[in-house]
């Protein structure tokens, strides 16, 4: 027999606890197997450009996004253009960068006013350089992916070369 105090099994067999507010609601029973919710289409660079646009809306100084290669060349394009102050691997966490945001003036304005995914794995966005430079003038700032690895919007229309647009970044004037 079950101790009262801890709650009963049901035949589902989740916990069920008597002594809690939430009456008759199920405990979570670890060795259960569970067919939870997943969550499709969203991929790490779906956090990393989400993290970083919700952290610069609420004015914060630091963002912790998680690390990868790609994310690593997308901050030090950010960095170049002047988006961000730096970035670093904080000490004991290697699955996560640590970005310092950058503000303009006293006002404290974000230099990034919104930055947003484009070109998604069920979607994606190529752009030739006509087309580049037609978006280059509604938006401050891109960034692709091309056969010469990322590089910026500006970068490539010098270049004269396209490629799949995958962030698109407004800037805050200064």
């Amino acid at each position: 027999m079950a101790n009262p105090s801890k709650g009963k099994l049901t035949k589902f067999g989740n916990w069920v606890s008597t002594a809690n507010p939430y009456k008759g609601k199920p405990i979570w029973n670890p060795r259960k197997k569970r067919k939870g919710k997943q969550l499709f289409g969203i991929t790490p660079l779906d956090v990393f450009v989400n993290k970083l646009d919700m952290k610069a809306k609420k004015l914060e100084k630091y963002a912790l996004l998680p690390k990868t290669a790609e994310h690593d060349k997308i901050l030090s394009i950010m960095k170049d253009a002047g988006f961000i102050q730096f970035y670093w691997e904080p000490t004991g966490v290697f699955t996560y960068t640590a970005v310092n945001l950058k503000y303009i003036g006293h006002a404290k304005v974000a230099a990034l006013r919104n930055i947003r995914r484009v070109s998604k794995s069920s979607k994606p966005v190529y752009l030739n350089t006509e087309e580049l430079s037609r978006r280059e003038k509604r938006f401050d700032f891109s960034i692709l992916r091309t056969d010469r690895g990322l590089i910026s919007g500006r970068e490539a229309l010098a270049d004269n070369i396209g490629g799949e647009l995958i962030i698109e970044i407004n800037v805050a004037e200064e």
